[in-house]
């Protein structure tokens, strides 16, 4: 998956999901069980897309020092637009699913605080496939 690809995925899941909860917010009872099902598909595949992420990350730290922050969270890997749109996306998914879970709570739009996962999956994988690590100094043994 190109770069571009990655950043416009998380960008279509933010719309998706921001008009999900929308009509969540104002027809839980007929909308609930849709807003329950696309989080928790986001949520699955954003836990997947970590995995995957962590496990490229892992792979480059033999040439490369990947750290934690870097790899999900794009400190000192990424330009700063990119950084930016992805982390971006993240915040915003995070916003708008607190905020309609707070408007409906204890139905099933609560399960929207899930779905931000994918969207920092995206960010992780971006990393692990573009980032740019600083080289790992050869170790005297």
């Amino acid at each position: 998956m190109t770069s571009e690809r990655i950043i416009a995925l998380a960008g279509r899941s933010t719309v998706l999901l921001t008009a999900v909860l929308v009509g969540g917010v104002l027809a839980p009872d007929g909308l609930g069980p849709v807003v329950a099902v696309v989080s928790l598909v986001m949520f699955f595949a954003g836990i997947a897309l970590m995995g995957a992420a962590f496990l490229l990350g892992l792979r480059r730290s033999r040439a490369e020092v990947v750290s934690v922050p870097g790899l999900f969270l794009l400190q000192g890997c990424a330009p700063r637009e990119i950084r930016r749109s992805l982390l971006g996306y993240f915040a915003t998914q995070c916003v708008v699913s607190i905020a309609a879970a707070a408007l409906q709570l204890y139905t099933l739009v609560a399960f929207g605080v899930l779905a931000p996962t994918f969207a920092l999956g995206l960010a992780g994988v971006w990393a692990a496939k573009y980032g740019d690590f600083e080289p790992r100094e050869p170790s005297s043994s």
